[in-house]
């Protein structure tokens, strides 16, 4: 409050991913997360995922959720210690697409195929993920577009101190891809 800023609707672009392998006949959906002390990575994706289980009908598993660090390595370590916990989860929603490429890694090596035996989808649409052996399933975040509305009202307040601040939230697409059967 107070201040002007542009953000991403990080809730909204993890529902999305959830839901859209959730639609595809998967119950018993999985999260990798990272901490809740990060608001938007952390308190808003775990949000979201948590808002597509209730409105299909699903419960929230505490055992079927893992926090990771921000990188492939710690997706993968997460991803190990999840799956072999709990076997039974068919579709993994990654907060990051570095932590679900870990994960995708761990399946690769551990005979889990993907998108047949469990389905990934993340946040992000890095380029390494859409070259990856399958392609990920990611939430595009339009970053250069957040950059270029944060300069204009940077612009705006200097040219007119006294002006209200504004905030702005940016959608998303999710980008279908492969490891979610696409």
């Amino acid at each position: 409050p107070g201040y002007c800023s542009v953000y991403h609707d990080d809730a909204g672009a993890a529902q999305a991913a959830t839901a859209h392998m959730l639609s595809k006949g998967r119950r018993a959906p999985g999260y990798i997360g990272v901490t809740l002390l990060d608001k938007c990575a952390g308190q808003e994706r775990r949000a979201g995922f948590e808002a597509a289980l209730k409105d299909a009908g699903l419960p929230v598993h505490p055992q079927r959720m893992a926090v990771a660090k921000f990188s492939q390595e710690s997706g993968y370590e997460q991803a190990a210690k999840l799956l072999q916990r709990q076997p039974g989860i068919d579709c993994l929603f990654c907060a990051t697409d570095a932590i679900a490429l870990g994960a995708m890694q761990y399946c690769r090596e551990n005979g889990i195929r993907i998108p047949q035996d469990l389905m990934i989808a993340s946040v992000g649409d890095s380029k390494i993920g859409r070259n990856a052996f399958v392609p990920l399933t990611s939430a595009h975040l339009h970053y250069k577009t957040a950059g270029r509305d944060a300069a204009s009202l940077l612009m705006a307040l200097l040219n007119e101190p006294k002006a209200v601040p504004r905030s702005q939230m940016l959608g998303y697409d999710l980008m279908e891809r492969e490891s979610t059967g696409d």
